[in-house]
C-alpha cells in the first residue's frame, strides 16, 4: 500500500514539473516572436550598412545570372564569365554567351575601361541603392550603365549604349574577394 501512494505522488510530481516545463516553453516561444522580428530587423540593417559600405568603396563586383534583352525571354547566364567589375577608377564589363572562343579567349567581349561618372544614390527608407556609372569604350563607345540594388545585394543592371541598344542582367553584387569570376583578355 504504502508504494502505491509513493508512486501516485511520484506521478503527480512529475505531472506538474511536466505541465510547467511544457507552459515555460510556450512562453519563451511566444516572447521569441518578438526577438525574431528584432533579429530580423538587426539583420536587414547589418546588410544594408555591408552594401552601402561596399558601394561607397567603390570597389565592387557584380555576378550576373540572367540575360535579358527587349522582346526576348530572360536567359540564364554563367555567372562567372559575365560580370560587370568597379575597381576605383576603372571599369570592366565581360559578356560572354560561350559560344566559343574569340578575341578574349572566351567567347564574347571583355572592355575595361576609365569611369567618367559615378553616382550613387542611398534610399533609406526602402533600404535599396541606385548606382549610375558611365564610361567610354573605344571600339563601342559611350555605356551608362545603371544598378538597382536591394538590401540583399540583389541587383537589376541597365545597360544603354550608343546607338540605343539596351539589355539587362540580373544577379548580385559582392565585394571583389568574394566574387568568383574569370576574366578574358582586354
Amino acid at each position: 500500500m504504502n508504494s502505491f501512494y509513493f508512486r501516485k505522488i511520484a506521478l503527480t510530481f512529475m505531472s506538474c514539473i511536466l505541465f510547467f516545463l511544457n507552459h515555460a516553453q510556450q512562453t519563451s516561444f511566444k516572447n521569441s516572436k518578438l526577438s525574431r522580428k528584432e533579429i530580423k530587423e538587426q539583420k536587414i540593417n547589418r546588410q544594408f550598412y555591408e552594401t552601402k559600405v561596399l558601394l561607397s568603396s567603390e570597389s565592387v563586383v557584380f555576378e550576373a545570372d540572367f540575360f535579358n534583352t527587349y522582346g526576348a525571354p530572360k536567359v540564364s547566364i554563367n555567372q562567372a564569365f559575365n560580370f560587370i567589375q568597379i575597381d576605383q577608377h576603372y571599369i570592366t564589363v565581360q559578356l560572354s554567351p560561350i559560344r566559343g572562343f574569340s578575341t578574349n579567349g572566351i567567347g564574347g567581349i571583355t572592355l575595361k575601361s576609365k569611369i567618367s561618372k559615378y553616382d550613387l544614390k542611398i534610399n533609406k527608407k526602402r533600404k535599396s541603392f541606385i548606382l549610375k556609372v558611365g564610361f567610354s569604350s573605344i571600339n563601342y563607345g559611350y555605356f551608362d550603365i545603371f544598378f538597382r540594388i536591394n538590401v540583399k545585394g540583389r541587383t537589376t543592371v541597365s545597360v544603354d549604349y550608343k546607338n540605343g541598344s539596351h539589355f539587362t542582367l540580373y544577379g548580385h553584387i559582392f565585394g571583389p574577394k568574394k566574387a568568383n569570376i574569370i576574366k578574358g583578355l582586354d
